[in-house]
């Protein structure tokens, strides 16, 4: 070997040398020090994109006398919307309802209250919040029925019928409403989907209890999710994007699963009988699809094949399918890119359809009582 050959295989010998007997050497009191000083800059990044998010959103967003966030814990529900609150879209008033308005106590005279449960396609994630059909309704009766009528969404994303009724159940005597629309179904086979990817079984729960069977273990239930802006975030882009990777397995079948129906209808009866026993006319819509694939036929099958049953209980019921096959155009201009949820168009198109064959006859002869 040459004289700078050697020098060079010195050179390495020693510089490996230096860097191991530097690390075997550094006082165990440092590394800890180490330690601490990296979590407390995790600590001060975390809290200072907090504030600067919190305050950019206030900045912009901020409603007088509400707060950003707009869900609360619950523990029945696991949790649900909270009051006075409000997010990049949509804002909750004082009964943590979707609505700019709080609830009119009393109810002026001659005015009708009107609530809306149901899921993902009542609670419309892909609109602003004045583009909803609940909304879109609403403007419909202050012109044709009373200036003060409200039209108040309970809806939300992920959610059964069973927990629709769980939250009716909460506050309907309070809030005394004249109507409650039923408008829930393509998220039946999700809520089962949940509770057995949580290590629970929905045939063994739905077998052995006759309460209404929720999933709780939606993201939604996580606190930091819920009062976090830099972890819902987070949420958004790679908590979302590994949940795309793992997915929730649906049967391809047409028809509903003959389980989660039973399940479904059962708490049907129950809602309708909760909304006469509190004076509430129960209108009940059949959910309705863009194009008609197997998917999309099973999950509106579910309100679908319950129709004659809320007729049976006394319910008005009103086919949201009749809106799209008398549609003109392309039915997918009526419905998001999933094709169950209403565009805006769509939002429009049911409220005139809602107002003018349910709403507008019943609350013209019952409306001022």
């Amino acid at each position: 070997m040459s004289d700078a050959g050697s020098a060079r295989s010195g050179g390495d010998l020693t510089s490996r040398s230096r860097r191991r007997l530097t690390r075997d050497t550094i006082p165990p009191g440092r590394k800890v020090a180490f330690i601490l000083i990296m979590l407390a800059g995790i600590v001060v990044l975390f809290v200072g994109a907090e504030g600067l998010g919190r305050l950019y959103i206030n900045l912009v967003y901020g409603i007088p006398g509400k707060s950003y966030g707009i869900y609360r814990s619950d523990p029945e529900l696991g949790a649900r919307h909270a009051e006075n609150t409000y997010n990049l879209m949509r804002q909750f008033n004082d009964h943590g309802l979707q609505s700019p308005e709080d609830v009119m106590k009393p109810k002026p005279e001659g005015a009708a209250r009107i609530l809306v449960y149901g899921d993902t396609t009542a609670f419309s994630p892909n609109l602003e919040m004045p583009d909803t059909w609940p909304l879109a309704v609403q403007r419909i009766l202050r012109e044709t029925q009373h200036p003060r009528t409200q039209v108040l969404n309970a809806g939300e994303d992920s959610w059964s019928i069973a927990h629709a009724y769980v939250r009716a159940r909460e506050e309907i005597e309070e809030l005394e409403p004249d109507v409650s629309i039923i408008y829930a179904g393509v998220e039946e086979e999700l809520n089962a989907a949940m509770i057995d990817r949580a290590g629970e079984s929905f045939a063994r729960l739905t077998a052995e209890s006759e309460n209404p069977v929720i999933q709780k273990s939606g993201i939604k239930n996580n606190w930091l999710y819920r009062n976090s802006v830099t972890f819902k975030a987070f949420a958004f882009t790679v908590l979302k994007w590994l949940d795309h990777l793992v997915g929730v397995a649906f049967a391809q079948a047409a028809e509903p699963d003959p389980l989660i129906l039973a399940h479904y209808q059962k708490v049907l009866t129950a809602f309708i009988e909760l909304n006469d026993k509190h004076g509430a006319t129960t209108v009940f819509v059949i959910q309705a699809h863009d194009t008609g694939t197997p998917e999309h036929q099973r999950l509106t099958g579910y309100s679908r094949a319950s129709a004659d049953l809320a007729r049976e209980l006394g319910a008005i019921v009103i086919d949201a399918q009749e809106v799209v096959a008398g549609y003109d155009g392309d039915p997918t201009e009526l419905f998001d890119e999933w094709g169950l949820r209403f565009s805006e168009k769509g939002a429009q198109v049911l409220a005139r359809y809602l107002a003018e064959r349910g709403l507008q006859p019943l609350l013209g002869a019952t409306g001022g009582d």
